[in-house]
């Protein structure tokens, strides 16, 4: 089924709200327009998806994980007041974003509509704003740049290109590059794991060529593309003396970060605060200012080990949806994403990354498919 004209207008209004800032620079008061649309439309659309009744646990997980972040977010101004309400709401709000993207696609694919094209024009596009955004900027040669992250999240979309494994190699190289070019540590480590995964989704394509002829000169290019990123990474000064420095200690202060947050919960915290958390958004109270940069040490500080265990409930049923699909190549797509959502919570930021919208809106069109999937796998064996 093809998406209808509502789908359409959503996905508009998706790219003109998250590219904005890159095309208007300036003038940024239309996303304050849009923003409320969206968010109008994904909790309508997480209602609707939970009254399915074939809904899938990732969904069920996703809403739970945002109902504790809404009570958390008003316990925490209400009555604790732990940060400033501005950040709060930034915080809230991020969070929002990150997670509730997954509601639309979910219940559009549930109902049959077919995405893969829209999805994959709206990443190609989101590509071409990022590159703009590259060549008018002004930067400097020792400049880390953030966005680097962005380039990883378009990666999985790439794999949504019919036949053309070529092309896709290509894409995920020059993804790669930006990556590397962005010199942004937890990115180019990311990017390593999420390339690995890319590689074998490539490999194990039937539609390559299954003899040997094929299959190696896919090896040989495959190889070939990954020495070519290698080196570039050696080339850059910059970005690999950034390593060099972790060799040094220098971690940009989340050692001091994590000790501190750890230390926090396991000694100055009640065992009321170690299983229900400090608050909404304490982290920056106990650090000075910083937040976590981990996913799990937010959370436990936040949240306590209530949060601690939604959030790994929700990102385990990802997880286990991925386990289950039927479909050879989506089943990688689900796996890359994980694969970046995952390693992300470890040294950067997943669901307090508001980018990761792509991730779990990729996610729920792949968790919507795989019902359809199975019953036309069934319908065909009948």
């Amino acid at each position: 089924m093809r998406p209808n004209k509502f789908c359409y207008l959503y996905f508009i209004i998706l790219f003109v709200y998250f590219t904005q800032a890159f095309v208007f620079k300036e003038d940024r008061n239309i996303g304050s327009i849009l923003i409320v649309a969206v968010f109008g439309i994904n909790m309508w659309y997480m209602l609707m998806s939970l009254s399915l009744n074939s809904r899938k646990r990732v969904i069920s997980a996703a809403t739970v994980f945002l109902a504790i972040n809404f009570i958390y977010f008003l316990w925490g101004e209400a009555a604790i007041n732990n940060v400033p309400s501005k950040t709060a709401i930034q915080i809230f709000k991020t969070t929002l974003l990150s997670i509730s993207c997954i509601f639309p696609v979910f219940y559009w694919a549930r109902k049959g509509m077919n995405l893969d094209r829209l999805l994959l024009c709206f990443a190609l596009g989101y590509l071409l704003v990022l590159i703009y955004n590259l060549l008018t900027r002004d930067v400097t040669d020792h400049y880390v740049d953030n966005l680097g992250y962005y380039y990883i999240n378009i990666i999985p979309f790439v794999l949504l290109i019919r036949k053309r494994s070529y092309l896709k190699i290509g894409l995920c190289l020059l993804l790669t590059l930006f990556v590397i070019q962005s010199a942004k540590r937890g990115a180019i480590l990311t990017v390593a794991v999420a390339d690995v995964f890319f590689c074998f989704a490539i490999l194990k394509n039937k539609e390559i060529s299954k003899n040997f002829l094929g299959k190696s000169l896919l090896l040989v290019i495959l190889i070939i593309a990954a020495i070519y990123a290698y080196k570039q990474f050696m080339f850059n000064e910059f970005a690999f003396s950034r390593f060099e420095q972790l060799e040094e200690g220098q971690t940009s202060g989340r050692g001091y970060i994590y000790s501190r947050l750890i230390s926090h919960w396991l000694h100055d915290s009640s065992l009321v605060q170690m299983v229900f958390g400090s608050g909404y958004c304490a982290v920056p109270t106990i650090t000075g200012g910083p937040f976590a940069h981990n996913d799990w040490l937010e959370l436990l500080t936040d949240l306590g080990l209530v949060g601690v265990v939604v959030y790994f409930t929700f990102v385990y049923s990802m997880f286990s949806a991925a386990r289950k699909q039927t479909h050879d190549i989506y089943k990688w797509i689900m796996f890359i994403v994980i694969a970046i959502w995952g390693v992300k919570t470890l040294f950067s930021m997943s669901y307090l990354d508001e980018n990761n919208f792509m991730l779990t809106m990729l996610m729920g069109y792949m968790t919507g498919k795989e019902r359809e999937l199975y019953e036309k796998r069934t319908a065909e064996i009948r």
